[in-house]
């Protein structure tokens, strides 16, 4: 867990971006109808999860809603169902397809598809950035400690060491089992669970559904930059 008040300040602002951008990329596709019901509707696909459950619970919003603010990130209160979180994980939520197409008068869905497909770029690069950014503080961190490679190689070797103990200690035997990635399995895969669909490109890279080794698709859900006051 990686906690660091400049990057919660950093989710927030970006938050805040993406708010924006997505108002001003609906108003300017002139295809929606009722252009503020459905912003409000895709309110908390600006958000991540982690300050949705921090801040946007009926309890941490009563007193804002009764003092009856026009901040709306102070007074909405999240259906802990959805959030920016889902549009990052290889799978857009059906409901966020749906909220779109129920309000587009006009175009086709390659026009959705294309706005789906700048929003999931753009919080990928943020997420990229942000992982950089933690790479780059803690190669500092460790140069100022005096960290080598060595020390770490040592570090990770007696750490699997304990795990492989911790294993045989339990079962009274090696692990005979390795992981691995088959393209071909993992193809049909994709095919029978509905990941592939004929003549529809979001124009995705194939890291974004093939979640082993892209860490910054899932490294989100496990961002705790969390700390008692975001205001």
């Amino acid at each position: 867990m990686w906690e660091c008040d400049k990057e919660t300040n950093n989710i927030v602002e970006f938050e805040r971006i993406m708010k924006e951008w997505i108002h001003n990329r609906i108003h300017n596709m002139k295809i929606f109808k009722e252009v503020d019901n459905l912003l409000d509707d895709l309110y908390k696909y600006t958000r991540f999860a982690v300050t949705l459950r921090h801040l946007n619970t009926r309890e941490h919003t009563e007193t804002y809603r009764r003092l009856n603010p026009f901040d709306k990130r102070l007074t909405y209160i999240w259906d802990e169902t959805e959030s920016m979180d889902d549009l990052i994980r290889g799978w857009i939520p059906n409901r966020l397809l749906d909220i779109l197409k129920q309000k587009k008068i006009k175009g086709s869905m390659k026009d959705i598809e294309e706005l789906i497909s700048d929003w999931v770029m753009k919080i990928v690069k943020f997420i990229k950035d942000l992982w950089q950014r933690r790479n780059d503080d803690l190669a500092k961190w460790e140069k100022f400690n005096n960290i080598t490679k060595a020390e770490k190689r040592k570090v990770r070797k007696n750490k699997k060491s304990q795990n492989e103990q911790r294993k045989r200690k339990i079962s009274g035997k090696r692990s005979n089992y390795y992981h691995f990635i088959n393209d071909k399995i993992y193809e049909t895969v994709k095919r029978t669970i509905g990941l592939i669909i004929p003549n529809i490109d979001l124009g995705f890279h194939n890291s974004h559904d093939k979640r082993v080794g892209s860490f910054y698709l899932t490294v989100i859900i496990n961002i705790k930059f969390v700390r008692k006051n975001f205001i």
